[in-house]
């Protein structure tokens, strides 16, 4: 659902250049702009002041700075950046960058020297896009570990932090090994997890009304997650926790029946649904209190 995306800030040129990165970037969280240069909303705003030039006048130009700021929010400073010498091209330094750590789409007016680099002209992307560009942020998959996981790959890639939300997971019981497929299945791709360097921290939230809430953390959990890697687990006031994600750093989806498999039969669906930016932020600070109990192995 949610895909990185290296934007040419040289390419932004123009006012039809700078409409397009607005509007097809303003008002889509899953569309995330990797901070490429370091302060990458810096050269923006040097090729919107650049517009005096060709005499847009001031209040056009306040505008899209007043947009740019907006856009913020969209970008993601979590990938490790090589030092760019900028007597070399912008593509050029990018499709280095890509080769060793793949962008989901790199967009630029200029012809990139690898004809396989997935770059597109984002004047253009009305015409030429990459083929996830019209992706939906609701969609129903199938109630299983490896779909729920699958989904959220993209945004675990770009992610430090990861966060299992549901007020029902549970480490005891007959429960344990609905959910135990969920961390089994996110433990496998923890070394594609953050850019390749794996997790800096999960963190497991649940809930009081879930009578098997406590059981064994480290004998459940030990023996699965990869070495290093510390896991949590808050356990909340059952009149705090109701609805289920899995949140990071960056984003956050929402999980409509919970992140176990399912209880009853594998053609059992979950609705799932990118949380818009304003919905992101209430529910992470909502994990930012002190919960009634936590451990971790």
């Amino acid at each position: 659902m949610h895909r990185e995306y290296a934007i040419d800030p040289f390419s932004l040129n123009s006012q039809v250049s700078l409409r397009a990165l607005f509007d097809y970037f303003e008002n889509n969280p899953e569309r995330l702009i990797s901070d490429l240069p370091s302060k990458w909303t810096r050269d923006v705003y040097v090729a919107i002041n650049r517009l005096e030039d060709d005499g847009i006048p001031p209040v056009h130009r306040k505008s899209f700075k007043n947009k740019l700021e907006k856009l913020r929010r969209n970008i993601c400073k979590n990938r490790v950046v090589a030092t760019w010498n900028r007597e070399e091209s912008w593509l050029r330094h990018v499709e280095k960058m890509h080769a060793e750590n793949p962008f989901d789409a790199i967009l630029s007016s200029d012809s990139p020297e690898n004809p396989d680099s997935p770059v597109y002209c984002l004047d253009n992307l009305h015409l030429v896009s990459p083929n996830f560009w019209l992706e939906d942020n609701q969609r129903h998959v199938k109630r299983t570990a490896s779909e729920i996981i699958g989904l959220s790959r993209s945004l675990l890639r770009v992610s430090k932090i990861v966060m299992l939300v549901d007020p029902y997971f549970s480490f005891s019981g007959a429960h344990w090994h609905n959910y135990r497929p969920l961390l089994e299945e996110l433990f496998n791709i923890n070394d594609r997890i953050n850019f390749g360097q794996g997790m800096r921290r999960l963190e497991i939230h649940n809930s009081v009304k879930n009578t098997n809430s406590g059981g064994d953390l480290g004998s459940r959990v030990g023996p699965l997650k990869p070495r290093g890697l510390t896991v949590q687990r808050k356990t909340w006031a059952g009149e705090e926790m109701h609805d289920r994600f899995i949140l990071t750093d960056v984003g956050g989806i929402s999980f409509g029946r919970g992140l176990s498999e399912f209880i009853h039969s594998p053609d059992e669906d979950v609705l799932v649904a990118l949380l818009e930016p304003g919905v992101y932020k209430k529910e992470l600070a909502k994990l930012q209190g002190q919960p009634i109990a936590r451990d971790e192995a």
